[in-house]
């Protein structure tokens, strides 16, 4: 039994930051949402294929935070870039925006292409590795072994919605090439968070942040509680998710 609880203290998790999915439809606030992290942040942005940053930009500067943008070009640039960030003792908060831009990145490659021709499966299960290479890197960045900082980590993603004749939204999927399986990604997220637009009729309103599964939305934080998980934060605040799990 001693083994057993010298492996236990030996076990004990190390204090580490917060890595999570940011979901929503296309043009659905999840870039504009990453402005209300506090401290300074670190947006990456896939060049051409994302958008949103000044208006993230903005959010933060109105909340008195600090938002810097690099765009990336390459996959091979982002990952020099996260693994430059081991060693960085500035940022608070990283954030990719975003997982569709880099599967479809990763689909457009001419080697990948023939690949796609030769073998469909082969060429989506590399298109998935791709994926977990940047939830990885992304995620070791919240551990103090791993990092020189640890920092809060977040990786947007695009929703595909399924609606009935009615308009009513009745399925999710991830708006990824490659096929991705949304509990593919999920997984690996602590905070699982889905953004929703504005309810008013003319899109007046806050966009709201769910931070547990309502209807088909897919929504959690991990290490709270129930009845100490809000469910909704309106307006959209990854700040308020931060307190949730006490890493601010």
């Amino acid at each position: 039994m001693s083994s057993i609880l010298n492996r236990l203290k030996e076990n004990q998790p190390k204090p580490k930051k917060l890595f999570g999915i940011i979901a929503a439809p296309r043009l659905g606030g999840k870039t504009t949402t990453i402005g209300t992290l506090p401290g300074r942040t670190l947006l990456m942005q896939s060049e051409v294929r994302e958008s949103g940053s000044e208006s993230a930009k903005a959010l933060a500067a109105q909340l008195g935070h600090k938002l810097d943008v690099l765009n990336f070009s390459s996959l091979g640039e982002l990952f020099e870039i996260l693994t430059e960030l081991k060693d960085d003792t500035e940022f608070d908060n990283v954030a990719v925006d975003g997982l569709s831009a880099i599967t479809e990145m990763k689909y457009e490659d001419p080697k990948m292409r023939e690949l796609i021709k030769r073998d469909n499966w082969a060429a989506f299960r590399e298109i998935g590795d791709t994926a977990t290479s940047v939830i990885m890197a992304l995620k070791a960045l919240t551990y103090s072994e791993s990092a020189a900082k640890p920092k809060n980590t977040f990786l947007t993603v695009a929703l595909s919605l399924k609606q009935d004749k009615n308009g009513e939204v009745v399925d999710v999927s991830l708006d990824v090439k490659g096929n991705v399986a949304t509990s593919a990604v999920t997984k690996f997220g602590e905070a699982v968070l889905t953004i929703l637009p504005p309810s008013g009729p003319r899109g007046e309103g806050d966009y709201k942040l769910l931070t547990r599964t309502m209807d088909v939305w897919p929504a959690r934080v991990d290490g709270v509680l129930r009845e100490n998980n809000p469910g909704v934060i309106e307006p959209a605040d990854l700040r308020k998710v931060l307190e949730l799990r006490g890493v601010v």
